[in-house]
């Protein structure tokens, strides 16, 4: 309510020149960026399985009234902030339970996506897209084992070849995310995941020694 009367306070004082309103209108556009950020505040307290859509709409609500208090505000770096958390909280959705929240493979994928297009050097949305379908690949995998009584013979190369993709998809963000931060040591242990399994081992091996190596040097 606040946000909105501050929105028709401003409203007056767009045609009038005076040193007044000038003032008036400083006044109110500070109180504006003020509420506003607390919208941003409620949407990253939001942002868990149970209230995410609260949180969208909180950063939404955040989004429109930031710029009116500030035009030139830097809206890109909230964006990747907030479609990273996002994103993170989509993928906790969908590995809860991979075949009946399906849907938010792609959601998490589109979001991560959306966040290497803002910025193509971030870390985390290449990471992310890395892990969302590295562990995919996994999940595939170990409900086929859990499942193999029912499975017929000639579909298990099938789901193997559907796991395959995703670990092959995983590898292009894995490796852009190594080459962004080669001493991050989550992302040397996807690689060494995701070369295991793709049978390569040799490329597996070297990514588990750096590891090791790592871990000697802290």
């Amino acid at each position: 309510d606040a946000v909105e009367y501050l929105k028709k306070s401003l409203a007056f004082f767009q045609t009038d020149t005076s040193a007044a309103a000038k003032e008036y209108s400083e006044a109110i556009k500070k109180n504006f960026k003020y509420l506003s950020s607390t919208f941003f505040n409620d949407a990253g307290a939001l942002l868990d399985p149970d209230h995410y859509s609260l949180a969208i709409e909180n950063y939404e609500k955040f989004k429109e009234w930031i710029l009116i208090a500030e035009p030139t505000y830097n809206i890109k770096v909230r964006e990747i902030e907030f479609k990273n958390a996002l994103a993170t909280v989509y993928d906790q959705i969908f590995l809860s339970n991979f075949k009946i929240n399906a849907m938010f493979y792609g959601m998490t994928e589109d979001l991560n996506k959306q966040v290497i297009a803002l910025d193509t050097n971030n870390w985390s949305g290449n990471y992310n897209l890395a892990m969302l379908n590295y562990n995919y690949g996994v999940n595939i995998v170990n409900d086929m084992s859990a499942n193999m009584e029912t499975i017929l013979v000639i579909a298990i190369d099938e789901i193997l070849e559907q796991a395959r993709e995703k670990f092959k998809k995983a590898l292009p963000y894995a490796l852009k995310a190594y080459a962004l931060n080669p001493k991050r040591k989550e992302v040397l242990q996807a690689l060494d995941g995701i070369y295991t399994a793709l049978y390569e081992e040799q490329k597996a091996e070297e990514f588990k020694a750096k590891v090791e190596l790592l871990n000697k040097d802290k």
